[in-house]
């Protein structure tokens, strides 16, 4: 059975045990069930069982009057941050976790090529400050990759950037913009260098 097969009470289930996988602290995780069982009674309401994005944001839309998506309120964050956990477990199976677990190593197929990104940058004079975050981007990267079992460097494509950067929905336009200004300097260089494999996997 597919994700998008499942019921909305299995989808919610689901989401909760990968937030607390990914180590989401339980208060933040009761309030994104707040939301969760507005969002219930709301698909109750008008008889349906399966969730949807397109339920999701008519539910935001009706319930919250949240039609744009920039420069919410604070009030705002959780119930929007809340649907989208559900539309980025449903799409992906996985939700992503908002920092890096201290040692944990890189996905072993892209791992040669982000350490060795990292290094490289370090050597060129860039503030470990500036590193760390790239760090955090690409760990966020490998953790997608993992969960859709690429086995090399060299099977990424549009589709898995396009399908990683949905799953950014719901976070700050200043993290969207800086994850993906990390990705296009790494991908830059992925792309554009011959001999990427001297920068990379040294």
């Amino acid at each position: 059975m597919s994700r998008s097969e499942l019921l909305f009470v299995d989808i919610v289930e689901a989401a909760r045990k990968e937030l607390i996988r990914v180590k989401y602290k339980e208060e933040r995780i009761r309030l994104y069930e707040t939301t969760w069982e507005k969002l219930g009674c709301f698909l109750h309401k008008q008889k349906l069982q399966y969730f949807d994005m397109a339920v999701g944001l008519e539910f935001l839309k009706t319930e919250h009057g949240i039609t744009v998506f920039k420069h919410l309120k604070t009030s705002q964050r959780i119930p929007v941050r809340a649907v989208n956990i559900l539309g980025e477990y449903q799409l992906h199976g996985i939700v992503l976790s908002k920092k890096r677990t201290i040692g944990k190593p890189y996905y072993p197929p892209v791992q040669k090529a982000f350490t060795g990104f990292i290094e490289s940058r370090r050597r060129s004079g860039i503030s470990e400050q500036t590193l760390q975050s790239n760090e955090l981007y690409l760990s966020r990267l490998s953790e997608y990759l993992e969960k859709q079992k690429i086995q090399s460097i060299d099977e990424l494509n549009n589709a898995y950037v396009l399908g990683f950067a949905n799953t950014l929905a719901g976070t700050s336009n200043a993290t969207i913009s800086c994850t993906l200004c990390s990705l296009r300097v790494l991908f830059d260089i992925y792309i554009k260098t011959k001999f990427y494999r001297k920068i990379f996997l040294m």
